[in-house]
């Protein structure tokens, strides 16, 4: 391979492995902060050092730094795990973590056991590993393959349990939000794998095409290279836009709930106060999760509460306050001269297309045509 040619993948490999460390603390650290975010910024962390690892082989830096053998490769194991339970949080309104979950995270660990020989090994046969690993014209045999991507073909199983799981979800949701939802995060899961599968098809062609093992990693780190950057801002537009999913509602589904009548009342009540005084709703993030931490409430009370007291759910309930706000401002004089965007922004909507969308939903006809017609409609009351 050219040598001009090497270091534009290395320059890409780079790029990817810190472009997606900082996806991955964007997650962790931004302000709507989210299980679901925690968790993407998990997967993202991993293949970021896996990644890493790859950049300090590829790179010959490892020479210089043989401590670090074998330590950036487990983290890739916590990978299938959190991916797993982000598709799981995300379409289910009611899911609670338990202690069997940690179950699947027992790859992790595995993984650690498995390089443990690797980490205590004296430096000077750490040298003597990484000169056969970096000699360009090594081939690696396929059950060398096999051994050494066992954390792909644990991804790619996680990946197809997941897109098993939005396919799923996508047939038993009665709104059509929920449906769009899942049949998004069912194409990501179908991306994911994809992914994997071109990792892998192109590992075993360079083996069966006794292609050297260095020039075969550098083609396969830049593949993975540009797959981070599209999976990293694929995955944060989206679950911005698409964040957790609110449970269908379902009379069957709260008989066992602890919440009595009385409760139930009260709380609604409670809710209804809170949502005029402090209006929340003019937060275009505001998810459930956050309404039940004003109210202290579990996510699921809250659920209950809006789906058996209230009658709707959180969508509808937060955008219909959304809608009667942006009818009073398009009636107010004082503010004729807000453009239509801009009242949707005012008003508590992320943007001009879901304020249109959602505003068309609740009174049957655009803004500008409730405008032009305000003297013969009524405002939405729902």
């Amino acid at each position: 391979m050219h040598p001009a040619t090497q270091q534009l993948l290395v320059f890409l490999l780079g790029a990817a492995a810190f472009h997606g460390a900082y996806l991955s603390l964007l997650l962790f650290v931004k302000r709507k902060n989210t299980r679901e975010s925690r968790l993407l910024g998990l997967v993202l962390g991993g293949v970021s050092l896996y990644l890493l690892n790859y950049l300090l082989f590829l790179t010959g830096l490892i020479r210089h730094f043989p401590g670090c053998l074998g330590v950036l490769y487990p983290w890739i194991f916590l990978a299938g795990g959190a991916f797993w339970f982000f598709v799981k949080t995300s379409l289910s309104g009611g899911f609670h973590w338990r202690p069997v979950h940690l179950l699947h995270f027992l790859p992790f660990l595995w993984a650690w056991y498995r390089v443990y020989p690797l980490l205590i090994l004296p430096a000077e046969r750490k040298q003597a590993l990484i000169a056969w690993f970096l000699n360009p014209q090594e081939v690696f045999s396929p059950e060398m393959v096999l051994q050494g991507n066992v954390h792909l073909f644990l991804l790619l199983g996680y990946a197809v349990a997941a897109r098993q799981w939005s396919a799923q979800r996508e047939k038993q949701a009665e709104r059509p939000e929920n449906r769009r939802k899942s049949r998004w995060m069912k194409r990501f899961c179908t991306f994911f794998i994809l992914l994997l599968v071109f990792d892998l098809g192109l590992k075993f062609s360079f083996v069966f095409a006794e292609i050297p093992a260095a020039t075969a990693e550098y083609l396969l780190a830049a593949a993975l290279a540009l797959a981070i950057h599209r999976v990293g801002y694929f995955a944060m537009r989206r679950l911005d836009q698409h964040p957790g999913i609110p449970a269908e509602p379902a009379q069957e589904k709260y008989k066992t709930s602890p919440l009595t009548a009385e409760q139930l009342e009260n709380s609604r009540l409670a809710l209804l106060e809170l949502m005029q005084r402090q209006k929340p709703w003019l937060d275009p993030e505001l998810r459930i999760a956050d309404l039940a931490e004003q109210l202290q409430l579990p996510s699921h009370h809250l659920s209950h509460i809006l789906n058996e007291a209230v009658g709707a759910g959180f969508y509808d309930f937060v955008n219909g306050y959304r809608i009667r706000e942006a009818q009073r401002l398009l009636l107010d004089e004082r503010f004729r001269h807000f453009s239509i965007e801009a009242v949707g922004l005012e008003s508590g909507f992320a943007n001009k297309t879901t304020f249109n969308r959602v505003f068309k939903k609740m009174t049957g006809m655009s803004p500008s045509a409730y405008v032009e017609r305000s003297d013969r409609v009524k405002p939405f009351t729902g």
